[in-house]
């Protein structure tokens, strides 16, 4: 059946017609040659026939015979325009819609940077202090929990938690900062051809220390967080990552985007990856569907970084939602 045509938008309208031909030059030809009985009529029969029936059938049966000579050309040119027809209409139709869909990401991704909140260096630097405090203070923790409370020279739960950050802190902290930075800035010239790049931001509520908002269609929003490992904590882990679903739901629930978490791991030394994989892998194992992904290596690894990776993984993962 020839497809209705749609009058609606120049580019619809051609990609009907276009249509139309391409079934046509299939159609036409079995349609006429099945009506081919004027072809079987005797000489007897036409001579019984009026002459102006017998006109008709004579004239009928000339027009079979000039479409049965060249039917294979009429064909192919009906199929040749109606493919030219139809990818012309389509490229135009896409390009049209695909403009509608540019100019709405580019309006939306202005929104999420117009809201976004830029974090003071001087904040940040203080936010470094008290997470390298903290792990200090976990482990000193675990460590007091083996320890008898009632020796005289051990150190108490309530001491530890009263703990100032200390000179060697905020030393720690530089680092962190410094590796946090490296591996942001390689991120950001990765993505930066495809996305708008925010680093060190407050979004919907939450820190970020990276936002990479997608400003063509095909691509998706990343968020990303940044954990040095300085000693290798289950807990830590595992924080993280639960940090990060809690961010991708708020994100997704405000913005109505879509939209891959990226967790980032580096840890001190090559040894360590092992078991810093191994506990991902268990923690991830135990959350289905999530929109994770999660990357474990040295410092030295993000020095040498290639985008190539990153963006293969993007890519599946991109596949991966389409495919659900």
């Amino acid at each position: 059946m020839v497809p209705r045509i749609e009058y609606g938008d120049l580019y619809k309208f051609i990609v009907s017609v276009g249509l139309g031909l391409v079934i046509l030059a299939f159609v036409a030809p079995w349609f006429l040659l099945r009506e081919s009985s004027d072809l079987l009529i005797t000489v007897t029969t036409l001579n019984e026939l009026t002459p102006t029936a017998q006109t008709a059938i004579a004239q009928r049966q000339d027009v079979i015979l000039w479409y049965s000579r060249h039917a294979i050309w009429i064909s192919f040119w009906m199929l040749l325009t109606g493919v030219v027809f139809t990818s012309w209409g389509l490229w135009n139709w896409w390009k049209k819609n695909q403009q509608f869909v540019d100019r709405q990401r580019a309006a939306e991704s202005a929104t999420i940077k117009a809201q976004a909140r830029d974090i003071p260096e001087l904040e940040l630097e203080r936010t470094a202090i008290e997470e390298v405090a903290d792990d200090e203070r976990s482990r000193n923790l675990d460590a007091a929990a083996n320890v008898d409370q009632s020796d005289s020279g051990a150190v108490t739960i309530e001491q530890i938690e009263r703990a100032e950050p200390t000179a060697q802190h905020r030393h720690a902290a530089r680092n962190v900062r410094q590796i946090e930075q490296l591996v942001t800035s390689k991120l950001a010239q990765c993505l930066g051809d495809t996305h708008d790049i925010l680093t060190d931001t407050e979004l919907a509520g939450h820190r970020y220390d990276l936002v990479a908002i997608a400003g063509r269609n095909g691509y998706e929003d990343l968020l990303v967080e940044v954990k040095v490992l300085r000693q290798i904590a289950a807990g830590t882990t595992t924080t993280t990552i639960v940090q990060m679903l809690i961010k991708l739901q708020d994100y997704g629930a405000v913005y109505r985007r879509p939209v891959t978490g990226n967790v980032i791991f580096v840890v001190n030394s090559a040894t360590n990856i092992g078991l810093v994989r191994a506990n991902v892998n268990q923690i991830l194992a135990n959350i289905p569907n999530h929109d994770l992904l999660v990357r474990v290596d040295t410092l030295a690894s993000w020095e040498a970084f290639d985008c190539a990776e990153l963006k293969a993984d993007m890519a599946h993962r991109q596949f991966a939602r389409w495919a659900e």
